[in-house]
């Protein structure tokens, strides 16, 4: 659920520029390389951070939650054809990492 939350952060900050107006084209040009690398780090594809760069660089396109976008598919459809042309890393299971290895 932590991810869920940093994502939905994410997606809040991003539009958050839409308060100052004036101002918010240029937050968002500025917002743009932290979205990407953020992106980058929670989904480690490159075409869903080069989206979230763009997304946030392009004017009138901050309604686009895409990191929130990036856990649904991650978490509810890891196997789906958008989530692999994203290159969103399924979650690792997680019968793996709490079974013990000795374990029959």
């Amino acid at each position: 659920w932590l991810k869920l939350f940093l994502c939905l952060a994410l997606d809040l900050a991003g539009d958050a520029t839409f308060l100052l107006p004036g101002l918010g084209e240029v937050g968002d040009v500025a917002f743009a390389p932290f979205e990407a690398l953020a992106l980058r780090t929670l989904f480690g594809g490159t075409v869903i951070s080069v989206l979230g760069f763009a997304e946030e660089a392009l004017p009138f396109t901050d309604a686009l939650p895409t990191a929130t976008t990036g856990w649904v598919l991650q978490t509810l459809f890891s196997d789906s054809p958008l989530a692999k042309f994203l290159g969103i890393q399924p979650l690792p299971n997680e019968t793996a990492q709490t079974k013990p290895k000795d374990a029959k």
